[in-house]
């Protein structure tokens, strides 16, 4: 990767940081607000639960930030919600690149340098940010920040401890098998409380998981089936939960046979539009040449030829993408 390119990549991400000073709360930020002001953080939590969303993890991340608010003064509540508000993006941003980093770490670690892939990373985070369908609606806007971009992260964080448990693993030390368990059940619950899709993803993900692992015998299919157990958990808490159910009645037309019908078509449409935008994307067809020279070394490293060919490899990483 040359000098202008990297300047370039670096070009892009400015415009993103400095719209941060222009964000500012919405109505249902300062509802959430509100709501823990009057409450309390833990009653809010129940409050929610009980009449609005299942999504326990999103609602505590955003009654976290009321709190947080809190903690600088109460005399100047409103004037620091608009201030900090301004360094959520920021936030997020880092906190993206971060995980991103140490999932690229952790699949690429053993055969390319720190520097190669800290640059991929930021290759990958500017692909993503650019990509993304919108931008104001997965960093800007505390909500859907904090319900589907702060549950990506911690989904990036949880391949990259699933990807390097050999290390763990094979460690003579009980106890930190016991935090790496540990840590991963926690990821898995909070990812699973983030949003349905990502629950869903996380299911199959494990699900997956636990079958290539009990199948190949290998060592870490416990882990996988813990992470499986405790997704499945988290989805009948969050899925299952009155405020869920109260919130899908909210509209009449919700529960009429017709309306659920042209809402899966009307999906299925929009699925096919977004793939065929995203598979002629000239920057992800270029991007995933990178997977040519990577998956020759992965092959070798992991014993890939036996498994996989390379061009079905090479389109594998392509849709990871």
């Amino acid at each position: 990767m040359n000098n202008f390119f990297k300047i370039t990549l670096i070009v892009i991400i400015i415009p993103f940081l400095l719209l941060s000073y222009f964000n500012h709360p919405s109505t249902d930020d300062f509802c959430y607000a509100n709501k823990v002001l009057e409450l309390g953080f833990w009653n809010a939590q129940i409050f929610w639960y009980l009449n609005w969303s299942g999504r326990y993890f999103g609602t505590a991340a955003n009654s976290l930030y009321a709190v947080i608010v809190g903690l600088f003064g109460e005399d100047n509540y409103t004037t620091n919600f608009w201030k900090l508000y301004k360094f959520v993006a920021p936030f997020l941003f880092g906190m993206f690149w971060i995980s991103l980093f140490c999932f690229f770490k952790a699949i690429a670690g053993k055969i390319s340098s720190n520097l190669n892939i800290f640059w991929a990373t930021y290759l990958g985070f500017v692909i993503y940010l650019c990509g993304m369908p919108s931008t104001v609606e997965g960093f800007y806007w505390l909500n859907g920040a904090f319900y589907y971009t702060l549950g990506n992260i911690l989904l990036f964080f949880l391949l990259a401890l699933l990807l390097s448990k050999d290390r763990i693993l094979n460690s003579s030390s009980f106890s930190k098998k016991i935090i790496y368990g540990l840590g991963c059940a926690l990821l898995a619950a909070a990812i699973a409380g983030s949003s349905e899709i990502l629950a869903i993803f996380l299911l199959t993900i494990a699900f997956i998981g636990v079958l290539l692992t009990s199948y190949t015998k290998h060592h870490s299919s416990l882990i996988w089936r813990i992470v499986l157990g405790v997704t499945i958990i988290s989805i009948a808490l969050s899925f299952l939960s009155p405020g869920t159910s109260q919130r899908y009645n909210v509209t009449v037309e919700q529960e009429q046979a017709d309306y659920s019908l042209k809402m899966i078509f009307g999906i299925a449409i929009q699925f096919i539009c977004t793939l065929n935008s995203w598979v002629l994307n000239p920057v992800l067809l270029s991007v995933s040449l990178i997977f040519i020279p990577i998956s020759t070394s992965l092959a070798k490293l992991y014993r890939i030829p036996q498994i996989i060919e390379t061009k079905k490899f090479l389109r594998i990483g392509y849709i990871v993408i």
